[in-house]
């Protein structure tokens, strides 16, 4: 049975070789912690420039033709119609770390002398002849992960919700973006399951948090790992190639998150029926966004954490509100009109947040009138 697969193989490779101006590469791609074949795994072959003394600002520099081919049942891959010349073989395998993961993108599209020798002792490096078949074994390494459970402070879950793992970048900042170049997806997570568990895979070795960003569960709230409501105060976790790191449970306090409502008025004490209200942190980040209701002229503003805030009310307006519903249908509405009738000035407050604040008035200057 071997024998007949690489008869096959040998078959194929010098069908590919015959247009004469370019070569293949097979070869075979193995999970080095388990020594298995890497079955259906994405392969691309890169090409690796030359090295340069310095990086150049030409932006077609940045633009490389790939070639892909995708494993086998028993890890073996053939790319064909590739042009003479040097690669580096990627694989993107779910849970596992590309060979190159260590190398930034500038390192692998204008590496200098001394990087281009890291790159061809680190990462499979093959060298493509026309009519010739070359051929490369690739072993690639499990990728860290992290686990955890996403809840409220009564314990119930929070499904459904993305946690995005932020990494710390050389600059000592986080960041979402990247560390190594090669993946399409850096983290393969579908988010919380109907438990609130999660599981983040393919982690490059480095220091790492988590952040719960702004959903469609949590309005504009963003949760980090530590259940601190800003990216300073997040906990941080260390990880080693191949780590699984399993405790990185977040709570929600539902105890610290509170409400603020109110309506809008103008300086004769009259409601104002439509209007948007911001609240800053004192980082000038926005921590959430209500509008006015039309109908009963109020705004209301869920999970706010406890600290100071400035409110900003921005397009604070009286309108009147025409609705035409439909001649056979009155159920629906077919049109809808407005008519603005005042505009006011916008306005801002400090505010400080300990419990729920409601019943709130702001009132809205009136517009200044330009005179010349």
């Amino acid at each position: 049975m071997r024998s007949l697969l690489v008869l096959l193989l040998f078959s194929t490779v010098v069908a590919a070789q015959q247009d004469g101006t370019s070569g293949t590469v097979s070869g075979y791609v193995y999970c080095n912690d388990t020594q298995h074949p890497a079955r259906l795994a994405h392969v691309n072959l890169v090409p690796l420039p030359p090295a340069a003394s310095s990086p150049s600002s030409n932006k077609l520099q940045t633009l490389q033709q790939q070639y892909p081919g995708d494993t086998r049942t028993n890890g073996s891959f053939l790319v064909s119609h590739v042009p003479p010349g040097d690669y580096y073989v990627s694989v993107s395998y779910p849970g596992y770390l590309t060979p190159e993961y260590k190398f930034s993108p500038n390192d692998l599209r204008q590496p200098t002398p001394e990087i281009r020798k890291h790159i061809t002792e680190d990462v499979p490096v093959v060298t493509v002849a026309a009519n010739r078949n070359s051929s490369v074994s690739v072993y690639i390494h499990r990728g860290a992960a992290i686990t955890g459970t996403l809840r409220y402070d009564d314990g119930s879950p929070v499904p459904d919700t993305e946690i995005v793992p932020l990494h710390r970048n050389s600059r000592g900042t986080w960041t979402d973006s990247a560390p190594y170049a090669g993946n399409d997806r850096l983290f393969e997570n579908a988010g919380s399951d109907d438990l609130g568990h999660f599981r983040i895979q393919g982690l490059a070795p480095g220091e790492y948090t988590l952040k719960v960003p702004r959903t469609r569960n949590l309005g504009l709230l963003a949760i980090y790992y530590g259940d601190a409501f800003l990216e300073k105060e997040a906990k941080t976790i260390t990880l080693t190639e191949g780590e699984e790191y399993s405790e990185a449970d977040i709570t929600i306090d539902l105890s610290k998150l509170h409400t603020v409502s109110g309506w809008l008025v103008n300086r004769s004490g009259q409601p104002i029926n439509s209007g948007k209200i911001a609240l800053y942190a004192a980082d000038r980040t926005v921590v959430d966004v209500a509008f006015v209701s039309e109908e009963d002229a109020t705004f209301y503003i869920d999970l706010v954490p406890e600290g100071a805030y400035i409110l900003r009310v921005t397009d604070a307006k009286n309108v009147n509100v025409q609705t035409s519903r439909d001649l056979q249908n009155p159920n629906l509405i077919s049109d809808i009109k407005r008519t603005t009738l005042a505009t006011y000035a916008d306005y801002q407050a400090p505010l400080e947040v300990n419990g729920d604040v409601s019943g709130l008035a702001i009132t809205v200057p009136d517009k200044r009138v330009e005179t010349h």
